[in-house]
């Protein structure tokens, strides 16, 4: 069985305890993924009215430093991934990580994709806010079976009644 595990920078514990779970059943080949995330973060911030004050070049400089420091970021977590799964696979995308989970899902064939419901920031919920939009697309139109792990770092906020 081949499993695509899906790090987040917070989740490693996590993925290394679902593999733990899973490792008796089958004979595992594992994945590590991570992608590195190349939202629009510029066009958010002109609508938020945050680069409007600043010169372009500034804006440049920041934009490569804050580059350089997410391919940092990216080594740092798959560096962790393979010290918690030191058999797996590492395995590195850039993109939109919602559209990079599912097409490296295909590419790699994977028979499962383990991932986070939500990132481990937000509190966990109830209901419909509990898939983030990334686990929300990737359960949609992945190739294969998601599991959805939480985070058992954080209690679990229930939602509060209306009257």
């Amino acid at each position: 069985m081949r499993v695509l595990c899906c790090l987040d920078g917070h989740n490693s514990q996590e993925i290394s305890q679902a593999i733990t779970t899973l490792q008796p059943m089958k004979k595992l080949t594992l994945g590590l993924l991570y992608v590195l995330d190349e939202s629009p973060t510029r066009e958010l911030e002109r609508q938020r009215g945050l680069s409007l004050e600043e010169p372009p070049t500034t804006g440049a400089i920041r934009q490569k430093e804050s580059q350089q420091l997410k391919v940092q970021q990216m080594h740092d977590i798959l560096a962790e991934g393979q010290r918690t799964l030191p058999m797996a696979q590492v395995l590195q995308r850039s993109g939109l990580p919602e559209h990079e989970i599912v097409l490296e899902a295909a590419a790699w064939k994977a028979d499962l994709i383990l991932l986070c419901a939500r990132s481990a920031q937000t509190p966990i919920l109830i209901g419909p806010r509990a898939l983030g939009h990334v686990a929300r697309f990737v359960v949609e139109h992945a190739p294969c079976s998601v599991l959805l792990l939480r985070s058992f770092r954080q209690p679990v906020q229930l939602p509060v009644p209306t009257p």
